[in-house]
């Protein structure tokens, strides 16, 4: 078996990601707490449960 060209796995990459909805990475970016807030503010710090993320 040989191996997928790169182009190919591009292709495969681009169609997978492109099934992700925006929603869903920012929801993981918050929950992880590798979020930075828009406005220049400190973050409140990390939640105290997975309530918050609800």
């Amino acid at each position: 078996m040989r191996a997928p060209s790169l182009t190919l796995l591009c292709q495969f990459v681009i169609k997978a990601w492109s099934k992700v909805k925006t929603e869903t990475v920012v929801k993981s970016f918050r929950k992880c707490s590798i979020s930075t807030p828009l406005d220049d503010t400190e973050d409140d710090g990390l939640p105290d449960s997975d309530e918050d993320y609800s």
